[in-house]
């Protein structure tokens, strides 16, 4: 009879407790469709290195317009590109090549422990952009630029296209001070309806290499402070 009654109490003590901690459904579905909590802002300055066509490109690489939530999520829109002042140059070579790769995405990256002094984060940017080139081929959509330029006895046309990217990748990054970060990274872009003009899908297709400063504004910190001078500001006034 002992028994029974210790194990009775032992039993409605388990469930009045599990009571108060078990959140109820209707909590549990405000959690679930909470809306992301704004962190801070930040923005990315860098070098991006890819193979296009059997040519190296030197890119530059700018995010603008990020926004942190949750400490977690980053999401900003940018641009990547690249565009040769040796476009002569490039005639003189056989075959021709890529004159120009310049493309807009928007970025969403995953951050694992963003303010640790070494920490991590899993991009993925989606982009649409195109390329310009030269080759001796004609078609419709082909402009005659030059003619039989170098003595070649050939004809270079140049050609246009445009398509879409999906690049996901990995960064690693290093806090150098609290609002400044170096980072390094890499990322396989996958094109997507290139105009058989410039070339095809596994012609724009291939990793790339990063390098980039990461810049963090926390715009609450700084309108807090320029309130508080504001107040100081008032109150001086108001005391002389």
């Amino acid at each position: 009879m002992k028994t029974k009654s210790l194990f009775y109490l032992l039993f409605c003590t388990a469930t009045v407790s599990l009571a108060q901690t078990t959140s109820s459904p209707t909590d549990s579905t405000k959690a679930l469709f909470k809306p992301p909590k704004y962190s801070y802002m930040q923005w990315d300055l860098g070098y991006s290195g890819m193979p296009v066509k059997g040519q190296f490109i030197n890119a530059f690489d700018l995010s603008i317009l990020g926004v942190v939530f949750n400490e977690k999520w980053f999401t900003s829109v940018g641009v990547n590109g690249w565009v040769s002042h040796k476009t002569n140059t490039f005639l003189t070579e056989l075959p021709p090549t890529i004159d120009s790769y310049v493309y807009i995405y928007l970025n969403n990256e995953f951050l694992i422990k963003p303010k640790n002094l070494i920490n991590f984060s899993f991009p993925i940017k989606i982009g649409y952009g195109g390329a310009t080139g030269w080759d001796t081929i004609y078609s419709s959509s082909s402009t005659q630029s030059i003619s039989n330029w170098n003595f070649t006895g050939k004809n270079y046309y140049q050609h246009y296209g445009d398509f879409w990217t999906v690049s996901p990748g990995a960064n690693a990054f290093i806090n150098i001070f609290k609002g400044l970060s170096l980072g390094v990274g890499a990322n396989y872009r996958f094109a997507f309806g290139v105009k058989k003009d410039i070339g095809t899908d596994s012609d724009f297709s291939n990793y790339s290499v990063n390098a980039f400063l990461r810049m963090k504004f926390d715009t609450r910190a700084y309108m807090a402070k320029a309130m508080q001078r504001q107040k100081e500001y008032l109150k001086n006034l108001q005391d002389k």
